[in-house]
């Protein structure tokens, strides 16, 4: 959302990668500073959410929505990875990372009426924390306090330094605490049970943000209007229609011909394909790798070179480019747009005669690997099913038997959660974006607990693991993680496969294309252009 960029703490140790715009726009048009009361943006999006309360949604199209009605204590600039004051003017934070203090403008109201305290903040922030919710983990080991009016106060019980880039999750969205609490919310120890305020945010808006809920009809469409009481400059888009939207011919239809103006779904193969005089396009990778896990319970990914002979046989360079522009391959764990991860470039190289010595000394050549995958599955537009596709092609290529296990996501993700799989492939779409979030692939971690790698079978990687968590400063930070993705990455348990980019793809009146780190746009920015 719009906002000035004001005083930070500390510098937030992100890497944005390169944006690139694929065609240009037009001269923008003359809104004034009211907007334009009769322009609308019809956006395609596939609308998965089943609610709008920002202590409970947990996917991409509520958080979508959330982001342009709801507002945090801390944002992106927009279109950039910054990490700047939103609700709050400035803030600062203690030598250990364990306490932060967060300064609020003196200058928001909420569309339901209230202006923004301290209370506001603790009161969101604890019913995050006690609705037990998806998101509510991100609250462990925090505290959330008021000292006064306009200052809050967060504690945290271990050094913290990726507070600030959870902040900016629309799980951290703040909303106006006496509305909510008329309408049942409740923040205590007991909201569990006794909130009863959930609904009620689909009907109406408690934010700050540059837009408020106008409608939402469940499967179909949500409509969204320019806020009275947004404290920023008029958007040019006075209303956005959130079309639900979930076949994707019909989205490349519609962008094409002028039946919409925004998605985000399509791929890169099929931007590629769209007329250039018709549609503006912004890539950008997005903070998540594309994995192939190999499980320790059994069979052949046991051994240290059958892995290798996996790592060493994939032709990294052939998925890049079936995966199209603005792919990258994949350096290790850590997406390559965060600090702390192995650099761009320094991924591993196909080597068919080091694989074909590792299959061969692994003694394991007549086993058969197994990969599972959701075969409706799609990480930025693209069809999981190619790259198992072209993984089993690359494999059989240097003598693997290799046979391909798709099944429906649901059932695919359950067996690989519950440990069933030899060989998964996922990508990690993290809920903020910092390399801490990635240390569920460390021995021990949630990811490694599916593949049955504990942390006693490797101390070392552990211990490096223990070191990055507890490295407050940037650069420091940035070394220990990188330090832990390499080792992680030597033994070929988790071989990053390819990074895949999000393309906003809008017509061309639409100007002022943004997407920051993970991706989101900020709908009030876009410019109505000729």
């Amino acid at each position: 959302m719009a906002s000035t960029q004001l005083r930070r703490a500390a510098a937030v140790a992100l890497t944005l990668g390169s944006v690139t715009a694929l065609a240009a726009c037009s001269s923008p048009v003359s809104v004034g500073e009211t907007g334009d009361a009769n322009a609308t943006l019809i956006y395609d999006l596939g609308l998965e959410l089943t609610t709008l309360d920002p202590a409970l949604t947990f996917d991409v199209s509520a958080s979508t929505i959330n982001a342009q009605v709801y507002e945090q204590l801390l944002g992106y600039a927009p279109g950039s990875d910054e990490i700047e004051g939103e609700l709050a003017e400035s803030w600062e934070m203690n030598d250990d990372a364990t306490e932060y203090r967060f300064t609020l403008r003196d200058d928001v109201e909420f569309e339901s009426g209230g202006t923004l305290t301290s209370n506001d903040v603790v009161f969101s922030l604890d019913r995050l924390k006690n609705l037990q919710g998806p998101a509510s983990y991100l609250m462990e080991g925090l505290t959330v306090s008021a000292d006064g009016d306009d200052v809050v106060v967060i504690t945290s019980d271990v050094p913290k330094p990726e507070l600030p880039a959870m902040l900016v999750s629309e799980s951290f969205s703040v909303y106006d605490s006496a509305a909510v609490a008329e309408e049942g919310a409740v923040a205590d120890e007991t909201a569990a049970q006794a909130d009863a305020a959930g609904d009620v945010f689909s009907t109406r808006s408690f934010g700050s943000g540059p837009y408020s809920l106008a409608s939402y009809e469940p499967n179909a469409e949500v409509e969204l209007v320019a806020s009275e009481s947004w404290r920023g400059d008029a958007p040019d888009f006075s209303k956005v229609l959130v079309r639900n939207s979930r076949s994707i011919q019909q989205q490349i239809l519609n962008i094409q011909n002028g039946g919409s103006d925004m998605t985000v779904s399509l791929s890169s193969p099929q931007v590629s394909e769209l007329d250039e005089s018709s549609v503006n396009v912004l890539s950008q990778p997005l903070p998540q790798v594309v994995y192939f896990a190999l499980t320790n319970s059994g069979g052949p990914t046991v051994n240290d070179d059958f892995r290798k002979a996996v790592a060493l046989g994939l032709d990294y360079d052939g998925i890049v480019a079936m995966a199209g522009e603005g792919s990258r391959q994949g350096t290790g764990v850590i997406p390559t747009t965060l600090a702390g991860s192995i650099p761009e470039g320094e991924g591993l190289t196909r080597d068919v005669e080091g694989a074909k010595a590792a299959l061969a000394a692994s003694g394991m050549a007549d086993q058969t690997l197994s990969i599972s995958f959701g075969s409706d599955y799609a990480v930025g537009g693209q069809d999981m099913g190619l790259f198992a596709q072209k993984i089993q092609s690359d494999l059989e290529e240097i003598g693997m038997k290799v046979e391909l296990d798709g099944a429906p996501t649901q059932v695919s993700r359950t067996a690989n959660q519950e440990g069933k799989v030899q060989a998964a492939l996922w990508p990690f779409p993290p809920d903020y974006a910092d390399a801490s979030q990635f240390l569920i692939h460390s021995p021990g971690g949630l990811l490694a607990e599916r593949i049955h790698w504990t942390a006693e079978e490797a101390p070392e990687i552990a211990a490096l693991a223990d070191q990055a968590r507890q490295a407050i400063d940037p650069e420091d930070r940035a070394a220990a993680y990188e330090a832990w993705a390499r080792a992680i990455r030597d033994t070929n348990r988790f071989i990053s496969v390819v990074e895949v980019p999000q393309n906003l793809v809008t017509s061309k009146r639409v100007g002022n294309l943004n997407m920051e780190v993970s991706g989101q746009t900020s709908l009030d920015t876009l410019t109505l252009e000729q």
